[in-house]
């Protein structure tokens, strides 16, 4: 991202950051879902083993959350406001907050999960080959698991029509061939799509995407069992 694009949305989400943390209440019904989910994904995947990189993590509720599950966590975020925020509430032994821009960045290790909750949106069109190359940089070779929670691009349309007060300075309407299109030129496909609402019906879509290579070589092993079994 240039420089004045980047110190615009650096800007943007200092000042958005009093909203995140509103977030922080304990009826919140998004919080809570993510919370369920994720904790399911990375228990099924061993927490102790578990590296998570939490891409646009905002103020760190979902940083700290999965750390607390067993998770190590490295979380991203553009806006100083947010990591200092993290940093201060929502400091874990296992998280490591890095304030930096999520379409350039370079570590220098490989994740086995990636996690982007309400970040793809917000990426302007432009740049989602550069957010592309950088989960494909970060993804482990065998094993890697994406998840991608996005509000539903139908909804995104009529909050443009209703509300566009409330919308970020960028909210794109992704629908869910756009999505798959998008995870598939990574070589990734999902095995998990569940369309659900807070609010109201058909308001969020999350995707659960394994590399494609390793859905065929399961499909590869348990085949031959059955194979072995028949004989």
């Amino acid at each position: 991202m240039i420089k004045s694009e980047q110190d615009r949305t650096r800007q943007f989400y200092d000042e958005f950051s009093q909203y995140l943390q509103l977030d922080t209440r304990d009826d919140n019904k998004r919080i809570g879902y993510f919370k369920q989910k994720i904790a399911g994904i990375v228990t099924a995947n061993n927490p102790f083993n578990c590296d998570i990189l939490d891409m646009g993590c905002g103020i760190g509720i979902t940083s700290q959350w999965m750390a607390k599950l067993g998770a190590n966590v490295t979380a991203v975020d553009i806006s100083p406001a947010n990591i200092n925020y993290a940093k201060e509430h929502f400091a874990h032994k296992n998280v490591e907050y890095i304030e930096a821009d999520i379409t350039e960045l370079r570590l220098d290790r490989k994740f086995s999960g990636i996690v982007l909750s309400d970040i793809w949106e917000h990426i302007p069109p432009a740049y989602s080959s550069f957010l592309k190359n950088v989960i494909t940089r970060h993804a482990k070779d065998n094993g890697a698991w994406i998840y991608l929670n996005i509000p539903d691009g139908r909804y995104q349309e009529a909050a443009r029509k209703h509300i566009p007060e409330r919308l970020q300075m960028v909210d794109e309407a992704w629908t869910i061939p756009g999505i798959l299109a998008q995870f598939k030129s990574m070589g990734f496909a999902p095995v998990s799509i569940d369309i659900h609402g807070i609010d109201c019906i058909c308001q969020y879509n999350t995707f659960l995407f394994r590399r494609i290579a390793d859905i065929s070589a399961a499909y590869e092993r348990t085949l031959v069992k059955w194979k072995a079994v028949l004989k």
